[in-house]
């Protein structure tokens, strides 16, 4: 409960800033949906859940006044371990020295994982919920085609890194006058 506190008391105070030191935060005016795949990184989620696994999955926010209200879902399986992860959480765009098109979430998690079996037992699967934060980067391909990396730090349970790369595709909104900027 206090994680939950601690978390909207983070995205309600921050403050929304124009300029700082060559850094622009905005609002992207624009949908998006799209792909990832990469590595998720467990530690002290389980005592069978302990090998890095490839998770594949998907992703879609859409846009406030100050910020993107993102969800994801990742998933993946190996070594008798099947996991779940999804995420729903504020994402704040920003870009860098008019090169770097960058952004940081934060959010709450929903695990569900079903750990390796022993000799002994079998076990069930355990749903538990967290907290995450992270980064990461975009770039243009063509019209609205980007690419997007991501590194996500989760804690609880345990705490967990996500670190993948994929497509997203942009639907604009038609009041935007600068539509192929990101």
């Amino acid at each position: 409960m206090i994680r939950i506190f601690t978390l909207l008391f983070i995205l309600l105070a921050a403050p929304r800033a124009h300029c700082v030191e060559d850094v622009l935060f905005y609002p992207q005016k624009a949908w998006e949906v799209g792909l990832t795949m990469g590595k998720f990184l467990p530690k002290g989620v389980s005592s069978g859940v302990k090998e890095m696994l490839t998770f594949t999955g998907i992703h879609a926010s859409f846009p406030t006044k100050l910020t993107h209200f993102e969800f994801m879902y990742i998933s993946g399986r190996g070594g008798d371990v099947d996991y779940m992860n999804a995420s729903i959480g504020m994402r704040i765009d920003f870009e860098a020295y008019d090169v770097v098109n960058g952004f940081m979430t934060l959010g709450m998690d929903y695990h569900r994982y079903k750990r390796a079996p022993t000799q002994v037992f079998t076990f069930d699967y355990t749903a538990k919920s967290g907290i995450h934060g992270g980064f990461g980067f975009t770039s243009q391909i063509s019209g609205p085609l980007f690419i997007r990396s991501d590194i996500k730090l989760n804690i609880g349970p345990g705490k967990s890194l996500y670190i993948g790369v994929g497509l997203t595709y942009h639907f604009w909104d038609d009041s935007d006058e600068n539509t192929t900027s990101n």
